[in-house]
């Protein structure tokens, strides 16, 4: 019943002679592959956020003054002395008029 039978064998593909069977077989894997990959990729990024050091606006809290006047959405910069070297701060004004660290870069001396 359950021996190799002639008549229960799986269905053999001759796929040489159906080039339009290989063809749609090789766009189909790329035409998912790569959205798939993607769609990997973007699940383990994940936002890292930014510590204040000393000498940061937002270091030990939130600032107890409001910026006014910025636009949302603006950038404000700041220069701050982190381990001897020289970093620039900036900061993005959220819509609660708060600001938000987000980048730090080395400045080169001069």
């Amino acid at each position: 019943m359950f021996g190799a039978s002639s008549e229960h064998r799986a269905p053999r593909w001759n796929c040489s002679k159906d080039s339009w069977f290989r063809s749609s077989i090789k766009r189909g894997s790329h035409e998912t592959l790569v959205p798939t990959l993607v769609a990997l990729l973007l699940v383990g990024c994940s936002e890292t956020t930014i510590e204040p050091v000393p000498g940061s606006i937002t270091y030990g809290g939130v600032p107890r003054t409001r910026l006014q006047k910025a636009p949302i959405g603006s950038t404000v910069h700041n220069y701050v002395e982190d381990r001897g070297q020289r970093k620039e701060e900036t900061y993005v004004v959220q819509p609660d008029r708060s600001l938000k660290l987000v980048r730090r870069e080395l400045v080169p001396d001069d």
